[in-house]
């Protein structure tokens, strides 16, 4: 008798033992449950030169809605003006001009900025912001159905020549065919109304980044690789 009675109260003990731990299990906050923190994009964004740049929201992430038009880095620093094509294609610096020297096309474009100055550590987006990796322009692209479709669905309303594919700017990115400045031709400027280009920071051995380009007769978002020494569009989304 005394064995059983031995036996019932182990097994209430054991009973209260076990809820007591499924409470303490259940009953405790988990530090991955805590849900991210996700700021709102700002309506637009100010460069350290005082340009205004409106924003858009693309999937949850905070882009520009056009090309980068600074002329020095975050810190303050000047990014070298270098108007003479074959000092151009001569530097191993950061750097940025006006397609064609012209300023009327830096209102319309913006700047071109070779590759070095996409990569110098002073900074050429806003503070909080960067210039995308190439992940994030896959992410954009699949949210806008693929990589075959992005580049219509990217291109604005006007200054692409040709008849071309139709251009909707789907989502306010207004890409604009602003050309580039090339290697081939002692620097020479090249494409403007054809092609768009866009650097990401990805680069692709020491001397190589990665870019975006959409072209007037396609529907497409491309992928290519260009030298730093080239100069090409760019593009901030928000950091975080």
């Amino acid at each position: 008798m005394m064995m059983k009675k031995l036996l019932v109260w182990g097994l209430i003990i054991m009973g209260f033992a076990s809820c007591k731990h499924e409470t303490i299990l259940t009953g405790l906050p988990h530090p991955d449950d805590e849900p991210p923190v996700v700021l709102p994009c700002p309506d637009s964004i100010v460069d350290v030169d005082g340009n205004l740049y409106q924003v858009i929201i693309v999937d949850g992430t905070c882009w520009m809605a056009s090309n980068l038009r600074v002329s020095r880095y975050n810190n303050g620093d000047s990014i070298p003006l270098e108007t003479n094509g074959g000092s151009w294609v001569q530097l191993n610096n950061g750097a940025q001009c006006n397609y064609d020297n012209d300023s009327v096309n830096l209102d319309i474009y913006g700047k071109l900025y070779n590759g070095y100055s996409v990569m110098d550590n002073r900074g050429l987006c806003p503070t909080g912001w960067k210039v995308p990796h190439d992940s994030d322009w896959v992410d954009m692209a699949n949210y806008l159905g693929g990589e075959s479709v992005a580049g219509d669905k990217l291109k604005s309303l006007d200054l692409w020549f040709g008849p071309g594919t139709p251009a909707t700017d789907e989502i306010g990115f207004t890409a604009k065919p602003g050309g580039a400045r090339i290697i081939q031709g002692n620097g020479a400027f090249s494409s403007i109304g054809n092609m768009g280009h866009w650097w990401s920071s990805k680069e692709n051995g020491s001397e190589v980044l990665v870019n975006r380009q959409i072209t007037y007769a396609n529907p497409n978002l491309a992928q290519a690789s260009n030298s730093k020494k080239v100069g090409f569009s760019v593009r901030c989304i928000r950091a975080n």
